[in-house]
C-alpha cells in the first residue's frame, strides 16, 4: 500500500473513489476542493486508488473535519486503518485538540464502523438521517412566502437561533446559538432568492431554504408552531425545487427530533442513510491513551 498527500486543491486520484460513494458523502468532499487549507491523503493498492481522507482546517481554528471512505473492494486491508492514523497525525501536527467526523449507521454496518470507530477514540454525539423525496408536486400552501432581504438579517438570525435551540442543547452542539456575522450576511445576500419567509403582523414567524435540491433552515417560532407551518414550508421548498428541475429533492434531519423526520416521512421523504456524528479528543492526555491503544 502506498500514501499520498496533497493540500489544498482535490488530487486527481481522488476522481474515480468519489464516483463509487453514495451522493451525500461524496457532495461533502466536493466541498473539500475549495479550501485551501485541506489536506488530502489518498491510499494506492497496486497503484490502484484505493481509499481518501480529507482533512479540512480554518486558520485560527482548533477543531478539524475529518473524512475517510476506502473503496469496497479494497476493505478490511487496513487501508483504512493507515488513513485514519496518518490523519490523527496530521491533525496534532497542526496543532488540532478535537477531529470532528461521523460514520455510516445502517443496518449491516453498523457493528464494523462503531468497532473501527472506537478504535480511534470517536466519541457519538447524534444520528442523523439523509432522507430523499422523488415524488411530484405536493400540495401548495396557501400563504404568502416573502423572499430574503438584507433588513431580514438579525430577524431571521434571531428566528432561527432560538427555533434550534433545543436541539442543539440536548445534542450538545456547542455553541447552542449560531453565530453569524459578516460571512453569512453577504452569503443569505448571494442567495436570497433560495431562501422563503412567512410574515405575520409584520413579524417574522418561519423560514425555510431550498437550494440545489435540498431543504434547509426550517424553522417556525415556538408559538406559532401546531398551525402546520412547518409543513407548508416543506411543501413549497419542495415545489420551488422541482420548478428549478431537481428530480429528487433531498434534506438532513437529526434522529432526535422525530417530529420533524415524522412529518418529512408522511410527506413522502424516505430515509436513505443514517450517520452518527462525533468527534475525536486530541488534547494530550487523550492523546496519549489513543497512541498507546494503535500501538499495541
Amino acid at each position: 500500500m502506498e500514501l499520498k498527500i496533497t493540500r489544498g486543491k482535490m488530487p486527481q486520484a481522488a476522481i474515480p473513489i468519489l464516483s463509487e460513494m453514495p451522493m451525500e458523502t461524496a457532495k461533502e468532499l466536493y466541498f473539500g476542493e475549495a479550501c485551501p487549507d485541506a489536506i488530502w491523503l489518498v491510499a494506492f493498492e497496486k497503484e490502484e486508488p484505493a481509499g481518501i481522507a480529507l482533512l479540512l482546517t480554518e486558520e485560527g481554528e482548533d477543531t478539524g473535519y475529518l473524512h475517510l471512505y476506502i473503496r469496497e473492494k479494497h476493505r478490511s486491508k487496513g487501508i483504512g486503518s493507515a488513513l485514519a492514523s496518518q490523519m490523527i497525525q496530521k491533525a496534532r501536527e497542526l496543532g488540532l485538540f478535537q477531529i470532528l467526523s461521523d460514520y455510516c449507521v445502517d443496518m449491516g454496518v453498523r457493528e464494523k464502523a462503531e468497532s473501527f470507530a472506537f478504535k480511534f477514540g470517536f466519541q457519538g454525539q447524534f444520528v442523523s438521517r439523509y432522507m430523499v423525496y422523488k415524488g411530484g408536486y405536493l400540495p401548495e400552501p396557501a400563504l404568502k412566502f416573502v423572499p430574503y432581504r438584507e433588513e431580514y438579517f438579525d430577524e431571521m438570525y434571531r428566528l432561527i437561533s432560538n427555533a434550534f435551540y433545543p436541539m442543539r442543547e440536548a445534542n450538545h452542539l456547542e455553541p447552542y446559538r449560531f453565530t453569524w456575522g459578516k460571512t453569512e450576511r453577504r452569503e443569505f445576500a448571494e442567495h436570497a432568492s433560495d431562501f422563503f419567509l412567512l410574515f405575520e403582523n409584520g413579524e417574522m414567524i418561519a423560514s425555510g431554504y431550498a437550494s440545489g435540491g435540498e431543504i434547509d433552515q426550517v424553522a417556525v417560532r415556538e408559538d406559532c408552531r401546531g398551525r402546520g407551518l412547518g409543513r407548508a414550508i416543506v411543501c413549497h421548498g419542495v415545489n420551488q425545487s422541482l420548478r428549478k428541475g431537481f428530480q429528487q429533492v433531498s434534506l438532513y434531519v437529526l434522529e432526535w427530533n422525530r417530529p420533524a423526520w415524522s412529518l418529512y416521512e408522511s410527506l413522502g421523504f424516505v430515509t436513505y442513510s443514517k450517520r452518527m456524528f462525533g468527534k475525536i479528543d486530541l488534547s494530550p492526555s487523550m492523546l496519549a491513551g489513543l497512541c498507546a491503544k494503535l500501538t499495541r
